[in-house]
């Protein structure tokens, strides 16, 4: 891939496909390898990494309350437990960057890796993305079954409750930048 096919700043896009680079391997599960891939440019990418220490923001709260918001203005029902529904899966599809779902289904993955990592802790969630071979593994590596973890996920993203409003978030962004 192109960085002049991607429309991203060159802070975020480049420590992404680092990462990828990093892992050596495919993961058995697109959005895993998406999400860790963004977890990590969340936290080294110039101007994002400096931006959430700067202005205390719990990057967990930032980016779970940013994808439930996603989930009520954007999808009915059935849309929104089908995006739901294909994080985590083994292959699944991954949906274009160039695209609204694609955008979405990244900011959920990396939704989600954040979720294992502060649930789990990173070792676990890296040996699930390195080692793992389908979603039976999550049982393996979490000591919980995917369907579970699913649910468990999924309420946790719906009924998150944030410690700043949409508002307090674009008023530090717009500050900031």
């Amino acid at each position: 891939m192109s960085f002049n096919e991607v429309k991203t700043p060159i802070d975020r896009g480049l420590p992404h496909e680092l990462m990828h680079s990093v892992l050596g391997i495919s993961c058995f599960s697109n959005s895993l390898e998406e999400g860790i891939c963004d977890y990590v440019t969340a936290r080294i990418g110039v101007n994002y990494s400096s931006f959430f220490e700067e202005c205390d923001i719990d990057i967990m709260d930032f980016y779970t309350y940013n994808a439930k918001l996603t989930l009520e203005k954007l999808y009915d029902a059935e849309k929104s437990n089908e995006m739901l529904d294909s994080i985590g899966r083994a292959g699944g599809y991954t949906y274009s960057v160039q695209t609204q779902d694609g955008i979405i289904w990244y900011e959920f993955s990396q939704c989600f890796v954040e979720y294992l990592v502060n649930r789990y802790g990173m070792e676990a969630t890296m040996q699930l993305i390195r080692e793992g071979n389908d979603e039976s593994d999550y049982q393996t590596y979490l000591g919980i079954s995917y369907e579970d973890l699913k649910e468990e996920w999924s309420a946790y993203v719906k009924n998150y409750e944030p410690k700043h409003t949409t508002e307090e978030y674009k008023q530090m962004i717009k500050a900031y930048f």
